[in-house]
């Protein structure tokens, strides 16, 4: 059977974004439960996340940027925009999953037998950091990027 490797981390549950976005962490708690119930989980092999270090991000996001999602951490709610919303922990899961894909990525470049690989939470440009990175330190002759977001609204 084929290899997936699947970053997550219990921290990823700590982005809270209210009662009615999309993003919660019952999605997360479902998928995980669906992935347990169907067996895929058991072919999965468990990527831990690191954080990302600043340079890192700084490949798809301005330093700006990155200051304001910073200055989110601790704060029990902000709208970034009407559809981004940080809470407390939220800074810490996004700096978790940029450096979770970005593990993942290297995981892959140095040879790990995977097919797909899959983050544990919403990570917007945290998957473009971690390529970014991979196309600025390997010699890639050709890129290929898929990106398979599932989202169902009664999770």
């Amino acid at each position: 059977m084929r290899r997936i490797g699947l970053v997550r981390d219990e921290r990823f549950l700590a982005h809270q974004t209210g009662l009615h976005h999309v993003e919660t962490p019952r999605r997360l708690s479902a998928i995980s439960s669906m992935l347990e119930a169907t067996g895929l989980g058991s072919t999965c092999r468990i990527l831990a996340p690191r954080f990302a270090a600043i340079d890192e991000l700084c490949l798809v996001h301005t330093e700006r940027h990155i200051e304001k999602i910073l200055d989110t951490a601790g704060e029990k709610l902000r709208y970034l925009d009407p559809d981004t919303v940080t809470s407390e922990q939220s800074c810490t899961a996004a700096f978790l999953a940029a450096g979770g894909c970005i593990a993942a990525v290297d995981e892959v470049m140095s040879g790990g037998p995977y097919d797909m690989l899959a983050a544990g939470t919403r990570a917007h440009a945290f998957c473009s950091a971690s390529l970014q990175r991979v196309f600025k330190t390997e010699n890639l002759k050709r890129k290929k990027i898929c990106r398979i977001e599932v989202r169902h609204k009664n999770i």
